[in-house]
């Protein structure tokens, strides 16, 4: 199974697509990735190997590693719709989406 990852950036209450996409096989993205795997790799995900089983799969409050997030990224608003599909069809098997917002906070002082 692979998924597609196209990010949308918020623009006057419009999304519009970004040059910015990933392309993972999906058991890459949840038990390798730094980015997107890791707040992904929890819950029923966490205890299951892959290939993963039929059923619902639900995340919530999802937050990727500060670190992970280059200072140089484009936008702070926007969509990340998501794709996944048959790898050896293609064949789309599901697709959602996840609103972002990326916050930018000073350090505390110790």
């Amino acid at each position: 199974m692979g998924v597609d990852m196209y990010i949308y950036e918020l623009l006057t209450n419009v999304y519009k697509r970004s040059f910015v996409e990933f392309h993972f096989g999906i058991c890459d993205l949840i038990k390798k990735d730094h980015f997107f795997g890791k707040p992904l790799n929890q819950g029923r995900a966490l205890h299951e190997t892959c290939p993963f089983s039929p059923g619902p799969y639900s995340f919530y409050n999802m937050t990727v590693p500060v670190a992970s997030i280059p200072l140089s990224f484009p936008f702070t608003k926007g969509r990340i719709y998501a794709n996944i599909s048959s790898a050896d069809s293609g064949v789309l098997i599901g697709s959602g989406h996840i609103n972002m917002e990326l916050k930018r906070c000073k350090p505390k002082r110790q």
